[in-house]
């Protein structure tokens, strides 16, 4: 978002996935690669149009990413956009286990599903963090978020791997950046 805030969306089928990137995320990114330029809310209600899951994930991680601006406990997802939140993401494996337990008491307090990801960037990564629930079915599975049917089991890095890790992230992000933006001058 234009915040810096992150959103998740877990979609039920691969095609409504691509139809919502078609529809309203291409338009949007080519104004900016790295932030999209709605502000959260405005995000949450495209989103809300379409059948998916949507996540606060991260939320009290570091930077600009998660809700809360400069640790002082000023929350830049408001209760409008809160309700139309189905789940916040309570292990993050690229948090410190005190960020992940404040998202813990957030999501109670706010009667919200959890939910847990690695956030993986690289496939070391992969697998630190894990939403379960009882399902045969990807249908299920989603089903399950939103009747508040979820475990989650994992870890989180610790104060210096957290460190090496953002470093990397940002290293191989700017790589990225620098071959779309040569791709885009061909």
């Amino acid at each position: 978002s234009h915040e810096g805030i992150h959103l998740t969306l877990l979609f039920y089928t691969p095609g409504e996935a691509v139809d919502f990137y078609k529809r309203e995320v291409i338009q949007l990114k080519k104004k900016n690669d790295w932030f999209l330029p709605p502000n959260f809310i405005d995000l949450v209600h495209i989103a809300a149009k379409y059948d998916c899951i949507r996540i606060a994930p991260h939320p009290f991680g570091p930077g600009v990413i998660g809700v809360e601006k400069n640790n002082k406990n000023k929350y830049l997802i408001k209760k409008h956009a809160l309700k139309h939140l189905h789940a916040i993401e309570v292990i993050n494996g690229c948090c410190l286990r005190k960020m992940n337990v404040k998202g813990l008491k957030w999501a109670e307090t706010q009667n919200k599903a959890f939910t847990g990801g690695s956030d993986g960037h690289s496939t070391i990564e992969l697998g630190t963090a894990l939403t379960i629930a009882k399902a045969n079915t990807v249908e299920e599975f989603l089903d399950a978020i939103k009747k508040k049917k979820t475990y989650v089991v994992g870890h989180e890095e610790d104060l210096y791997h957290d460190m090496i890790h953002t470093v990397s992230k940002f290293i191989t992000e700017q790589k990225k950046e620098s071959l779309s933006k040569s791709a885009h001058m061909l």
